[in-house]
Formats: structure tokens, C-alpha cells, sequence
């Protein structure tokens, strides 16, 4: 089957089908292999680490057990003790009985334990530190009788006191030293699980929101649980299982069962459960953990997986699809490269530097515009669509323009072109050189305009044209000049018959000045050939001073700041000297550009005046602190008197810097004193004028020599014997700075005395 293309449509075969069917399934056995494996490996991991937490838990109450032990045994040892239990048996002195009160004090304190008992032989307390804390009770005092009846010192189990505080309990034997089989006194001490027991059972080495450990026994036909439970709110002692219920991980384990397995806690939740016989006690420990928690990471892995076998089904299907796909690759081939170079040439239209227009040749409403031509023009390509070709441009109507593209709706021509004018959206016009045409689109008939920005090519034909008029008026001249001698000689040939003997002299005359008048012709061309020849050199002067004073001050700048780090981390003062020298020295050079390219921008007319109102005092006060640290290394005081707040009329930055290198002059040519800036309002000549003073007690100038500062490249000292640097243009630059703002300078000096110079500036009017 083919399309209208004539390429042939590839069909799906059973084939793939069946390959792709195989494919699937074999993934998904593979996976469900990998998940099992996985499983198995997770679960003896997991059986490991109950394992290793019921170990742990087991050391550390083995641990605890042993120190109860030693508690036992070092207050079974205490002689000093016995003594005045012996003596206090004997005698029933009431100073035994506050040592024994004192003793039985001391180690509670040592021990943080709840309570200490001591009975003597007959087993009545004789002694009760602290006294009426808790109650023992009747069923546990029996307890105790019975246990002193075995003659040994033992644990005593967790029990519930009548107020139903939990304890447990050591019972020591008091022996005598000199007949240690002969018990004379026990001694019961109360202790509090809950600080030194159940913490070791709260912790769980990681994070687990189910995990917990706990303590049971047998109690008749029940399992009783010894410490407060996770998920059960009833007190130690009064959590009970039926011992039937053989599922249950805690009967489980009383009745032998030990290592991992699948068991149901006491909520009936299915958990992991690692149980452990505790030697020399009732007690089982189980460490459990629920069976979903425990499992959670290998079902996120089997979602994981399942997710990669389904991706692999769908990268399969997907590479199975693109085989078949690739049957018909060349069909599409053609298409896409049609569609590429398409977009190509749309690319490289919309990029072009020249204006491209694409506008309908009935309603005359532009469809394209590339971005050259918005850039240009101003307007963005919502605003155009609502404009026509005539509404940017000013000189052409709606009559003229379709008088114009006659010839192309007719077929006359294939295109036309003429220049016009086109108007900005800031309103500002500018020459163009049009290149239009009608072309078929999908839309209909539509005009192909290429707009050529022509400016610059006016502005050239402009001065050629005003420099042939030049031309043309000296070549008047000459012609005149030359009829002028030409009548002479003729008044000459026609005169009196005396003057007939000097006619070959006349004629000789005359030669001479057709001579000198094509002499004048020839100078005359060469006269054109030398302005052009030095309006050239000027612009490229010009252009030099510009990209040289460019390429000086770009790698001056970076010389500058290395050498201030320099200066900066310099390891001794030679460094440091050399380093200050460097920066001295790049900053005369740097002014010295900057002078140059003022200069140039002065001479090619460039510079341009941006008038605003200028507040004085505020430009004074910046240039004072920019000038601070250069008046200070010099010893010299920089002030300013501002007592009045004037505002000028003029460009804030050219004023800025005629300010500023008045203030760095009167700092270089002076050594002593100060130097002191004023301003006041002056009227002179019927007009307002903003005074700018910048009195310094330098060195002074000659009256014959203070018109000639203000020369360019000329100082009052000059030549090699000059005391102060410079390159002479510094004056020159501010005094035609201050013109450019219809102001000027003034000096006024004595030699030896000091300076002042005047910045006069228009006051602002409101």
C-alpha cells in the first residue's frame, strides 16, 4: 500500500508479535527469579540483625545482673557495718542504730536505689531509710520471710507495691565474720525498674517505628509481660497471654522455642521475633519488629523491579516498534530534510541583518516581520499587524504606493526598487533603499519587501555632494580669474600704438599668467586632494586615539589592581616602595590616556552636553573625598566652604571632572598649606553665575605665563628640567569642557603665593 508520496507503508507482522510476546514473558520469569532471590537474601539479613539485638540485649541485662552481684557482694563484705549491727543487736544502743541509719543513707545515695530494709535475726526491720516512702504489704512481706528462710543472698523479682509502684529487690544475708555460716540480720533493698532496668529494653540500636524488646515469664497458665509495652497501656505485671496461645512470640519462647521467626505479638500483628532464654532467671526476652516494617524495603524493591521489567517490556515493545518503524524510515526521510531546510531559511531570514517584511497584497497588513526589522524599527510584531506598509512611511500616500506596485500586480516587472523613507516608532525617520515583490503563498498573493537601512550611504553621498559644491564654486573662481586676465590682455593688444613694441612682451605676460592660472587649477585639485587627504587622517587619528587609549587602558587597569595586591601582601617596605611606584606611575599613565581621548572627543566634535540642574555643594563634597587620601599623604589640608546651595545649569559629569582636576592640579603643584574649595553666586555682564573657587598655597604662576596653561601640551615649567609631572592637557580639557557648557575658567595668581582658579557655570533657572 502506498501514499500519495508513492512510498510504501510497512505492514506489522505476526512474526514480531510473537517475538515480542516471548520477549515479555521471559522478563517477567526473570524477575520474578531476581525477586525471590531477593527476598530470601533480605530475610536472612533481617533474622541476622534480630539476632544480633537480642544478643545485645541479653549481654547488657547479663551485664546488669552481674553488677547487681557486686552490689551484693560489696555490702555483704562491709565489716564496719556489721559491727554496729552486731553491737546495736546486742546492746540496742541508739548510736549503733543512727550509724546503721547513717550507713543504710549513704549507699541510696551512692546508688540511686528506692529503698533500704534491715531485718535482724528474727526478722523484724529494725532500720527504714527513707522511712514511709513506699508500702510493702503483707503478700510480699511474706515474700521476704520466705526468702530469708533460705539463708542467702538473692534478686528478689519485679512486684507491685500496694500503691502500685513497681520494684524489684535484693535480699542480703548478714553473716557474723567470726561464724559466717551463723546469719544474724537481712538486709532487703528496693530497687526502681524503671530507671535501671527498662531503659536497657527501650533502646533499639536504628530507627524503627514498631521495633520494641520485652521481658516475660510464666505466671501459671499465662505469660506475663514484666515491662511497659509499645502498643498496650496497661501496667507491667497486668499484661497477661494465655499460655494456648502457642502463635504468640513470648509463649513461644517459654515454652523453649529460640532463635527467629514468623510469630503474632500481643496485638495479634504478624512480626519478626528473635527470643532468648536470660540464664538464671524466669525471664524470656523477645525483640520483635512488625512483619510489614520489617519487609517494607523489599517490597519498595519489588516495586522498583517491577517498575524495571515493565520499562524493559516497553523498551522492548519500543525497539520491536522501531524496526518496524525503520521499514518506513525513508519515507519520512524526505519530509524531514523538506521541513529542515524550511526552517533553515526561516532561521536565517529571521536572524538576517536587513529588514524583511511579509505583507498581504490585498489588505496590505503585514503576516512576517524578522527581527532585524523589529530591532530597527521599534515597533513589536503585534503593533505592525495592525499597521501597513503606508503608516511607516511618511513620504509615501496610499494613492502613491499602490501606483508604485502596479507594475508588479500586473506582471510587468518580476520586482522593483526605490529608496523612501521610514519612520520609527520613537518617531524619528531614517533613509532605506526598498527591494519589493509579489510571491504566491499557501495564503494567497503576498509582497516580499528587503529593506536596506541606507544612513550611512546618505550621510557619505551627502558630504561628496557638498564637497563637488566646494569644488564647483573654486573652479568659479578660477574661471573668473582667468576671464579677468584674459580681458587684461586684450586691453593690453588694443592700446595706444606705443605699447605695440611691447606686444611680444604682453604676449609673454600673457603666457605667463595662462601659466600660473593652470597652475592654479592644478594646486587648486591638489588642494581637494589634501582636505580629503586630512579629513581622512583625522578620522583615523581620531579612530587610532580611540581603540589605542582602549588598548592601553584595558591591560593599565589590570598592571593597577595586581600591583595594589601587591602592595597589599608586599613582604618587606623595598616591595611595598616598588609596588606604590608601579600604581604612581599606571595612574599618570591612565590619566594621560583618559586626557587623550577627551582630547580627541573634543577635536571630532563628539563630545555631547547633557544639561540638567546641578547641585554644587553635593558635587564638591564627592570630589573632596575622592581627592582626601591624595591631599593627606601630602601633608596638606583639603577643605571646603559650602555655606551657600547653589544649583548650575550644565552636564553633571563634564562638571565632575573639570572639579576634580582643578583639585588634583592644586594637590600636585602644592607642597605646604591647603587647599580650599568655595562656591557663591556672581552676576556679571547682567547675568547669574554659579562660581566654583579653587584656592591652593602652591607654588603660583607668572602673569606671562597663565595664558599659555591653557594651551594644549603646555605647562608653566616645561621642558627636561620640569618639577612636576604631566601632560599639559589638563587645563586645556576643562576650559573647553566648561565652554561646551557656555561657562569658562579663570585664574588668578602670584608667584610664590598660590593659585585660584574659577569654574564659572550658568545658575540653574526654574
Amino acid at each position: 500500500m502506498t501514499d500519495k508520496t508513492g512510498l510504501a507503508r510497512p505492514k506489522f507482522s505476526t512474526t514480531l508479535f510473537i517475538i515480542l510476546v516471548t520477549v515479555n514473558l521471559l522478563m517477567l520469569i526473570t524477575g520474578g527469579a531476581i525477586y525471590r532471590n531477593q527476598k530470601k537474601s533480605f530475610r536472612t539479613s533481617i533474622e541476622e540483625n534480630l539476632n544480633a539485638i537480642a544478643n545485645l540485649k541479653i549481654h547488657s541485662l547479663a551485664e546488669w545482673l552481674k553488677d547487681r552481684d557486686l552490689t551484693i557482694k560489696s555490702l555483704v563484705d562491709n565489716q564496719a557495718f556489721y559491727e554496729h549491727y552486731a553491737s546495736y543487736c546486742d546492746k540496742g544502743g541508739i548510736q549503733d542504730l543512727e550509724h546503721l541509719n547513717s550507713w543504710l543513707r549513704t549507699v541510696l545515695i551512692d546508688t540511686n536505689y528506692d529503698q533500704a530494709i534491715l531485718y535482724n535475726q528474727e526478722r523484724i526491720p529494725i532500720a527504714v531509710q527513707p522511712r514511709f516512702t513506699h508500702l510493702i504489704g503483707p503478700e510480699f512481706n511474706r515474700l521476704l520471710k520466705t526468702k530469708m528462710a533460705e539463708d542467702s543472698s538473692q534478686f528478689i523479682d519485679i512486684y507491685e507495691d500496694p500503691t502500685g509502684v513497681l520494684h524489684m529487690g535484693l535480699l542480703i544475708s548478714i553473716k557474723s565474720f567470726t561464724n559466717p555460716d551463723m546469719p544474724k540480720g537481712y538486709l532487703f533493698i528496693r530497687i526502681n525498674p524503671e530507671v535501671f532496668l527498662y531503659p536497657y529494653l527501650q533502646e533499639w540500636p536504628v530507627v524503627s517505628k514498631t521495633a520494641e524488646t520485652l521481658i516475660g515469664k510464666r505466671d501459671g497458665d499465662s505469660a506475663v509481660f514484666l515491662n511497659r509495652l509499645r502498643y498496650d497501656s496497661e501496667a507491667p505485671l497486668k499484661s497477661k497471654i494465655s499460655m494456648r496461645d502457642t502463635a504468640v512470640a513470648v509463649v513461644k519462647a517459654l515454652t523453649g522455642a529460640e532463635g527467629v521467626f514468623e510469630a503474632i505479638d500481643y496485638r495479634g500483628v504478624k512480626v519478626m521475633a528473635a527470643t532468648r532464654k536470660i540464664s538464671d532467671s524466669p525471664w524470656v526476652l523477645v525483640a520483635r519488629q512488625d512483619y510489614n516494617e520489617a519487609f517494607r524495603p523489599i517490597r519498595e524493591k519489588l516495586i522498583f523491579l517491577m517498575v524495571g521489567v515493565f520499562s524493559l517490556m516497553v523498551l522492548t515493545s519500543f525497539l520491536i516498534f522501531w524496526v518496524f518503524r525503520q521499514q518506513g524510515l525513508s519515507y519520512y526521510r524526505d519530509a524531514y530534510m523538506t521541513e529542515r531546510q524550511r526552517n533553515w531559511l526561516q532561521n536565517l531570514i529571521e536572524q538576517s541583518l536587513n529588514e524583511i517584511y511579509v505583507f498581504d497584497a490585498k489588505t496590505l497588513t503585514f503576516s512576517f516581520v524578522n527581527k532585524g526589522a523589529l530591532r530597527n524599527i521599534g515597533y513589536t510584531l503585534e503593533e505592525l499587524r495592525r499597521l501597513t506598509p503606508v503608516d511607516i512611511k511618511p513620504l509615501v500616500s496610499q494613492e502613491l504606493f499602490n501606483s508604485m506596485v502596479l507594475p508588479l500586480r500586473n506582471g510587468t516587472v518580476p520586482s522593483i526598487q526605490f529608496q523612501t523613507v521610514h519612520r520609527r516608532k520613537d518617531r524619528s525617520d531614517y533613509p532605506v533603499e526598498v527591494f519589493l515583490q509579489l510571491m504566491e503563498s499557501d495564503q494567497g498573493q503576498v509582497f516580499l519587501a528587503v529593506i536596506n537601512d541606507i544612513t550611512e550611504r546618505v550621510k557619505s553621498d551627502k558630504l561628496l555632494e557638498e564637497q563637488r559644491e566646494e569644488l564647483e564654486v573654486k573652479n568659479l573662481e578660477l574661471g573668473a580669474l582667468n576671464e579677468e586676465l584674459q580681458t587684461t590682455n586684450e586691453e593690453l593688444q588694443t592700446t595706444n600704438e606705443e605699447l605695440v613694441q611691447s606686444e611680444e612682451e604682453l604676449r609673454t605676460t600673457n603666457e605667463e599668467l595662462q601659466e600660473i592660472n593652470n597652475q592654479m587649477v592644478m594646486l587648486n585639485s591638489d588642494l581637494v586632494k589634501e582636505k580629503e587627504f586630512a579629513e581622512k587622517a583625522n578620522r583615523l587619528k581620531t579612530r587610532f586615539l580611540a581603540n589605542m587609549s582602549h588598548e592601553i587602558r584595558t591591560p593599565l587597569n589590570g598592571i593597577l589592581g595586581f600591583s595594589e595586591l601587591l602592595s597589599e601582601v608586599a613582604e618587606n617596605e623595598e616591595q611595598a616602595r616598588m609596588a606604590d611606584i608601579i600604581i604612581s606611575s599606571g595612574n599618570r599613565l591612565l590619566d594621560t590616556v583618559n586626557s587623550i581621548l577627551d582630547i580627541s572627543a573634543l577635536e571630532s566634535g563628539s563630545v555631547l552636553v547633557n544639561y540638567t540642574r546641578i547641585r554644587v555643594s553635593e558635587l564638591v563634597r564627592e570630589s573632596c573625598e575622592l581627592y582626601a587620601a591624595s591631599a593627606i599623604k601630602k601633608g596638606l589640608e583639603l577643605r571646603h566652604n559650602l555655606t551657600e546651595e547653589l544649583y548650575a545649569l550644565g552636564d553633571e559629569s563634564l562638571t565632575h571632572k573639570v572639579i576634580n582636576n582643578l583639585i588634583n592640579n592644586a594637590i600636585k603643584y602644592t607642597s605646604t598649606g591647603y587647599i580650599e574649595i568655595r562656591i557663591e553666586k556672581d552676576y556679571h555682564e547682567n547675568k547669574a553665575w554659579a562660581a566654583i573657587h579653587v584656592l591652593d598655597t602652591g607654588i603660583g604662576i607668572l602673569a606671562e605665563e597663565q595664558e599659555i596653561i591653557f594651551e594644549e601640551f603646555r605647562q608653566a615649567s616645561e621642558g627636561l628640567t620640569r618639577k612636576h609631572a604631566g601632560s599639559g592637557l589638563g587645563l586645556n580639557i576643562s576650559k573647553r569642557f566648561a565652554q561646551a557648557m557656555n561657562g569658562t575658567i579663570s585664574l588668578k595668581s602670584k608667584k610664590g603665593e598660590g593659585s585660584v582658579f574659577t569654574l564659572w557655570l550658568p545658575v540653574y533657572e526654574d
